[in-house]
C-alpha cells in the first residue's frame, strides 16, 4: 500500500476532483483508508464513481468516507462513552442566562447595570451561544473585550467585557447536564487529541492513513487536527486548485488561502494525475438582464439551445429564485434539486406570520384587528381545505373575507355565522353544511382560540402542531402534488416543534411576544434540504453546495455583488472589526472562501453563462445592480486576451437581454362605446334615469362613470378605521333636518337660526353619531376628535346662518332634460330650501370640498356656443365644460326646482360644514333677475350638454386628478 505523500498533492481546477480522487482510491487499500471532506455531498459522488466508472474493478469495498464535522462527533464517542444529549438552542440561550446571573452578582460590572430578566436576555442568550460555539470550533479560548462601550450597544458590551468566564462556565454547565454541542466535541477532542486520533477503529482512527480531501480554508480545529496527522505521517493532503501553484508560475488570485496554508506547514506541492488535465480555458458568456424575470428567460433560451441536460448546474447564490427557476425550466428536462430553502420564505411560515399576528394583535376584549384575520382566511393553504365528505372550504372562506370587510376594525370571530343555503353558499346544505361548518370552527380553534391560553414554549409547540396536524388531515389530497410544501410541513413538526417542546425552557411562562419572537427566530435558522438522487440530470444547486464537484455546462444566475460574495448579516454582539480580536474569520476571509468557490467552479467547466442585474432596483433606496467583482474579474481577463473593451451586444462573450418592444401607450386607455354598452347605457338612462351627482360623476371622469354604472364591477367592502365619509355626511344631514324641523315655514315662519341654541344642536348631532353604525367601530381618539370636530363645525355654521323662512327639509325633487329624441328624467334630493328677501335660495350641506365656477364662466360666449350646438365627439367640449363649472348638481338642483315646483329660485349656494359654516352662492354677487334668467336658459343648456356628450361621445375617456387616489377603480382603469 502506498504511503501517504509528504508534499501536497494538487488536482488541476481544470479536473473532475471526485473522479481523480476515485482514482487514487482505488489503488488504496479501502480498510486502511478513511477520506474527509468538507461537507457530505462530494461523498455521493464518489460512490457513484466507484459504481459507474468501468475501470473500477467490482465488487470491492468502499473507503471510510465523512464530512469533517462527522469526524469529530466520531471521535468524541470514542474518548467518552457517555451518551450525550444535544443541546437545543433555547437550552443554550437559558444556561448562559443562569451564568449571566451568577457574573452579576460575583462580578458585577456592565452586566450589573442591564435589566437581566429572562425574556430580555434569551435573544442575547442566542447570539452568545452561538459566538462561543464558533470559538470552540476554531480552538480559540477567547480574552475579556473591554472599553466598547461606543462602538457595540450596552448589551454587546456587558457580555464582551465577561467573555472568557462566560466561555469556562459554559463548558462546564454543558458538562453538568451531560450536553453535547459540535462546539463542545471539537474542544474534547482538542484536549485529548492524540488519544482521539490514536484509538483503534472503529472508535477513532486506529491505524488507518486519512485524506484530507479538498478543503481550502481551515478553522482552528481542523488545522490542529490535520496538522497533527500530517506531523505523524498519516496525512494526505489533496487541494483542487491553480496547477500553477505547484509549476512555479503566476498562481490565481483567489487562491491566497492555499499559499498561506502551504507556507505554514513548509509542504511542498505537486501535481496529481497532470496527464488528464485539459489544455483548454472554459468558455465564458456574460448575459446581462434588467430584472431577474429577463435572466430567466435567457436561462431558458441557452437550455433550450443545447437540450442535454447530463453533467448540467443551475447555480443560485440566492435561495430565494428557487421557485420561480423551477417555473421556468424547461418541462422535458429531468430535474433534481440540491440546495437548502429558508422555512421563513415558505407559504406554510406565511401562514404561521399570520396565525401569530392575529394573537399578538388581540384587545383585552378578545377582539382581533380585522386586517389580520383577512390575512388569515385568504391563505391559500386554508382555500385549500375539504371537510371530511371532500367539501372544499374555499367558498366558506369567501363569504368569511366579505364579512371580515364589512365588520367593524376590531371583531369577534366566533360571532361569524355563515348563512349555509344561500348567496355564496348556496351549494352547502344539509350535511355539506354540517361537515364544512364542523371544519370552520376547527379552523377557528387552531389558529385562533388555539394561541390564546398559549403562555409556555411547550404550549406553543402543541398549538403549532395542533395547527399542522388540521392541514395534514384536511389537506391530505394536497400533500403528494405538493411535495416541496410537504417538505416544508415535515421540517415544522419534525425540526421546529421538538426545539419548542425538549427543551429546559419548556415550562416557563414568558410573554406571547417573546415565544413568537423565539418561534421566528427557530424558524428562520431552519432550511429545508433537497438532496435529490440520482445525481444525474440538471442539477438546481446553491453556492455551497457545488464545493468540490464539477460540471460540463454552468449557469450562475443572479450574479450580482450583493449575492457573490454577498453581504454578511450585521452580528449585533461582536461586529466585524471586533472579530480579529479573538482571533476569528472576519469579511476578508469570507470573501477569499467566496471567490476560490466561484472560480474553482467556473475553472471546471467547459462553458460557463453569468447571468446578472443591471436594472434599477425599486424600493427606499433605489440603486442600480452591480455585478459581482468576480464577474469583472472575468471580464477584465477576458478584455485582456481580446484587447479591446467589451459592451453589451447581441453576440457573445456579452449579450443584453433585450425583449421586443411595442410603442409605448402613454396615459390610461379610453374605452371605446360598443352597441352592448350603448344598450345598457340607454337602459340605464331610460329606466331609471340619472341624478346630478352621475351626471357629476360623468363630468369628473367618464371613465370612471363607466365602471361604476356599466359594468357590473363593484369594489370590496373594506372597514374604514377613521370612520366612513359617507356615512358621516348622513349622520350630519340627519342632525340638520332634525333640528330645523320644528322650523318649517307652516309651522313658525321666519326664523333666525343664529339665535337657536347651539347647544340643542350640538347634542343632537351627538346623538346621531353615537347611533351611527361606523362611530362604535372607531379608536377611542378618533371618537373625540370627530365628535369635537363636529360640535366646533355645527356651532360655527349656527352663527353664520341668516334670517329666512325654511321652506323644505330633504325632500325629492324631480325633472327632465329634454333632447331631440329622447327625454331624460331627473331625481334628486334637496338638503334644505328657504325663502329669502330676494328668493327661493336651495342650500346643499357640505362635508368635503366645494369647487365653485371658474371667474367668468356664466360669461364665456365661445364655450356656451359649443354648448348650444354640442358636439359629442369633440374631446376638449366636456374638459372645457369641466374646467370652468367643476360641478353640475347645483345648476341641476336649481332647474328641476324650477320645472317641479313652477318657481323659479333666485340662487343656490353649497354651505361649507368642513370649514366655516359659509354660505357660498353658485352666482356670486349677481342680480336676483340676473341669476334667474341664466337659471332657465344656461342650466338647461349646460345640462343638456353634459347628457348629449353622455348618450353619443364615441370613447368613456379618463380624466386623471386628485380623485383618482380615492377611486374604487384604479386597478382596471390601469392607473
Amino acid at each position: 500500500m502506498p504511503l501517504p505523500s509528504r508534499s501536497i498533492r494538487l488536482v488541476d481546477w481544470r479536473q473532475d476532483f471526485v473522479r481523480a480522487l476515485g482514482r487514487m482510491a482505488v489503488e488504496r487499500d479501502p480498510r486502511s483508508l478513511v477520506i474527509i471532506f468538507p461537507h457530505q455531498r462530494p461523498a455521493l459522488y464518489l460512490k457513484r464513481f466507484f459504481a459507474t466508472d468501468p475501470r473500477v474493478p467490482r465488487p470491492r469495498l468502499l473507503p471510510e468516507m465523512r464530512s469533517f464535522e462527522d469526524m469529530v462527533t466520531h471521535l468524541r464517542h470514542g474518548l467518552d462513552h457517555t451518551p450525550l444529549k444535544p443541546a437545543r438552542k433555547l437550552d443554550l440561550a437559558a444556561l448562559l442566562h443562569e451564568i449571566a446571573l451568577r457574573l452579576r452578582r460575583d462580578h458585577g460590572g456592565l452586566l450589573g447595570e442591564l435589566p437581566l430578566e429572562q425574556e430580555r436576555f434569551l435573544p442575547w442568550g442566542i447570539r452568545l451561544a452561538a459566538l462561543l460555539e464558533e470559538m470552540l470550533r476554531q480552538g480559540i479560548t477567547p480574552q475579556d473585550i473591554r472599553h466598547v462601550e461606543g462602538e457595540v450597544i450596552d448589551w454587546a458590551a456587558a457580555l464582551l467585557e465577561h467573555l472568557s468566564l462566560f466561555h469556562t462556565e459554559y463548558l462546564k454547565g454543558l458538562e453538568q447536564r451531560d450536553w453535547t454541542t459540535p462546539g463542545r466535541d471539537a474542544h474534547l477532542v482538542m484536549q485529548r487529541l492524540d488519544q482521539a486520533l490514536e484509538a483503534p477503529s472503529p472508535l477513532g482512527l486506529g491505524d488507518k492513513d486519512v485524506v484530507c480531501a479538498g478543503f481550502y480554508a481551515l478553522s482552528g480545529v481542523e488545522e490542529a487536527i490535520f496538522h497533527r496527522l500530517w506531523e505523524q505521517g498519516r496525512l494526505d493532503v489533496f487541494w483542487h486548485s491553480d496547477p500553477a501553484l505547484a509549476q512555479g508560475g503566476k498562481t490565481h488570485s483567489s487562491i491566497f488561502e492555499h499559499r498561506a496554508w502551504m507556507r505554514r506547514w513548509g509542504a511542498e506541492v505537486e501535481l496529481f494525475d497532470a496527464a488528464r488535465a485539459p489544455h483548454s480555458e472554459p468558455q465564458i458568456t456574460f448575459v446581462e438582464g434588467f430584472d431577474l424575470h429577463s435572466q430567466l428567460a435567457a436561462l431558458r433560451k441557452e437550455l433550450e439551445r443545447d437540450p442535454d441536460a447530463a453533467d448540467t448546474a443551475v447555480v443560485l447564490p440566492d435561495e430565494g429564485a428557487l421557485l420561480p427557476v423551477l417555473h421556468h425550466l424547461p418541462e422535458n428536462k429531468e430535474v433534481n434539486v440540491s440546495m437548502g430553502y429558508p422555512l421563513e420564505r415558505t407559504a406554510l411560515f406565511q401562514l404561521m406570520e399570520c396565525v401569530l399576528r392575529c394573537r399578538e394583535g388581540q384587545d383585552e376584549q378578545g377582539r382581533y384587528y380585522w386586517r389580520d384575520l383577512l390575512e388569515l382566511v385568504r391563505h391559500p393553504y386554508l382555500k385549500m381545505l375539504r371537510a371530511e365528505d371532500g367539501t372544499p372550504l374555499r367558498a366558506v372562506l369567501l363569504w368569511l373575507e366579505g364579512t371580515v370587510r364589512s365588520g367593524d376594525p376590531m371583531q369577534y370571530p366566533s360571532q361569524w355565522l355563515p348563512p349555509y343555503g344561500e348567496a355564496l353558499l348556496s351549494d352547502l346544505n344539509g350535511q355539506q353544511a354540517d361537515l364544512a361548518d364542523k371544519l370552520r370552527l376547527e379552523l377557528l380553534d387552531v389558529c385562533l382560540d388555539g394561541f390564546t391560553t398559549v403562555e409556555t414554549l411547550g404550549d406553543m409547540a402543541r398549538a403549532i402542531q395542533r395547527l399542522a396536524e388540521t392541514l395534514l388531515q384536511a389537506g391530505s389530497h394536497l400533500w403528494k402534488a405538493y411535495v416541496t410544501d410537504a417538505e416544508y410541513l415535515a421540517r415544522l413538526l419534525t425540526s421546529v416543534i421538538p426545539q419548542l417542546m425538549d427543551t429546559a425552557l419548556s415550562h416557563e411562562p414568558l410573554g406571547f411576544r417573546t415565544l413568537s419572537a423565539l418561534f421566528r427566530q427557530l424558524c428562520r435558522a431552519e432550511r429545508v434540504s433537497f438532496e435529490a438522487e440520482p445525481l444525474t440530470g440538471l442539477q438546481v444547486m446553491g453556492v455551497l453546495e457545488t464545493r468540490l464537484l464539477r460540471f460540463r455546462r454552468l449557469f450562475v444566475l443572479d450574479a450580482v455583488e450583493e449575492r457573490l460574495p454577498g453581504n454578511a448579516p450585521v452580528d449585533p454582539l461582536l461586529p466585524d472589526p471586533l472579530r480579529p480580536l479573538l482571533g476569528l474569520p472576519d469579511a476578508r476571509e469570507r470573501d477569499h472562501v467566496s471567490a476560490y468557490n466561484f472560480h474553482r467552479l467556473v475553472k471546471g467547466s467547459e462553458r460557463t453563462v453569468l447571468l446578472y442585474q443591471s436594472g434599477v432596483q425599486p424600493g427606499a433606496l433605489e440603486g442600480k445592480s452591480v455585478r459581482s467583482r468576480y464577474v469583472e474579474q472575468l471580464l477584465w481577463e477576458e478584455e485582456q486576451r481580446r484587447g479591446e473593451l467589451l459592451a453589451p451586444g447581441d453576440k457573445p462573450p456579452l449579450t443584453a437581454v433585450r425583449f421586443r418592444s411595442d410603442p409605448v401607450c402613454h396615459g390610461i386607455a379610453t374605452i371605446p362605446r360598443s352597441a352592448f354598452i350603448q344598450e345598457r347605457l340607454e337602459q340605464l338612462v331610460d329606466e331609471k334615469g340619472l341624478t346630478p351627482s352621475q351626471l357629476d360623476g360623468y363630468l369628473r371622469c367618464p371613465k370612471q362613470f363607466y365602471y361604476r354604472y356599466l359594468t357590473p364591477l363593484r369594489s370590496l367592502p373594506q372597514v374604514e378605521e377613521d370612520g366612513d365619509r359617507a356615512e358621516f355626511g348622513t349622520v350630519i344631514h340627519d342632525t340638520l333636518r332634525d333640528f330645523f324641523l320644528p322650523y318649517l315655514n307652516d309651522q313658525a315662519g321666519e326664523v333666525d337660526p343664529s339665535t337657536l341654541p347651539a347647544e340643542k344642536l350640538v347634542q343632537t348631532f351627538s346623538a346621531s353619531l353615537e347611533q351611527s353604525d361606523f362611530y362604535p367601530r372607531m379608536p377611542l381618539d378618533a371618537q373625540r376628535a370627530l365628535l369635537e370636530a363636529g360640535a366646533l363645525r355645527l356651532r360655527q355654521f349656527l352663527s353664520k346662518q341668516k334670517k329666512t323662512r325654511i321652506l323644505e327639509l330633504e325632500q325629492t325633487v324631480r325633472g327632465c332634460i329634454e333632447l331631440p329624441n329622447r327625454f331624460i328624467v331627473l331625481h334628486g334630493r334637496l338638503d334644505r330650501v328657504d325663502r329669502r328677501d330676494e328668493g327661493v335660495l336651495i342650500m346643499d350641506y357640505k362635508t368635503g370640498l366645494v369647487s365653485r365656477p371658474r371667474r367668468g364662466f356664466w360669461d364665456q360666449t365661445a364655450l356656451w356656443k359649443r354648448m348650444e350646438q354640442p358636439n359629442p365627439e369633440d374631446p376638449a367640449l366636456l374638459t372645457g365644460i369641466r374646467d370652468a363649472v367643476r360641478g353640475l348638481q347645483l345648476p341641476a338642483y336649481l332647474r328641476m326646482y324650477a320645472e317641479d315646483r313652477n318657481e323659479v329660485p333666485w340662487n343656490a349656494a353649497w354651505i361649507r360644514l368642513a370649514k366655516d359654516g359659509g354660505e357660498y352662492t353658485l352666482f356670486d354677487k349677481m342680480p336676483p333677475e340676473e341669476c334667474v334668467e341664466r337659471i332657465q336658459t344656461q342650466c338647461a343648456t349646460l345640462l343638456e350638454a353634459v347628457a348629449v356628450h353622455l348618450l353619443n361621445a364615441p370613447v368613456f375617456s379618463p380624466q386623471e386628478g386628485m380623485h383618482c387616489d380615492f377611486c374604487d377603480f384604479r386597478g382596471p382603469c390601469g392607473k
